[in-house]
C-alpha cells in the first residue's frame, strides 16, 4: 500500500512511502521518492490523493559489485559520504 506521510524532521512535508509493515501504533515505510525507511507513527499515514498514485517512484535500488564496507563504522560513514557527494556531482 502506498500512503503519504509527514516527516517531522523537514519541516512538516509530506513524502510518499510504501508501507513494509504495522505494528501497533507504528508503521514502517519505505520512502518511494528517496529510497530511505522509517518508522512513523500511524497518525503521520494517510492515504495517497489519486493524483499521485500513478506516477512511478522516482527511487532505484543499485548495489555496486565486488565491493565490502569496511568494519570501522567512522570509516564506513566517511565513504558513505564520499559515494553521495560522487552521487550528486554526477546528477
Amino acid at each position: 500500500m502506498v500512503c503519504i506521510t509527514q516527516h517531522l524532521l523537514v519541516f512538516f512535508q509530506w513524502y510518499r512511502a510504501k508501507v513494509e509493515k504495522i505494528s501497533g501504533a507504528d508503521v514502517s515505510v519505505l520512502y518511494v521518492d528517496y529510497g530511505n525507511r522509517a518508522s512513523v507513527a500511524k497518525s503521520k499515514c494517510v492515504a495517497l490523493p489519486g493524483t499521485f498514485a500513478g506516477m512511478a517512484p522516482f527511487a532505484k535500488e543499485y548495489a555496486l559489485a565486488m565491493v565490502q564496507l569496511a568494519p570501522d563504522v567512522s570509516l564506513t560513514y566517511k565513504v558513505n559520504l564520499t559515494l553521495l557527494r560522487i552521487l550528486r556531482l554526477s546528477l
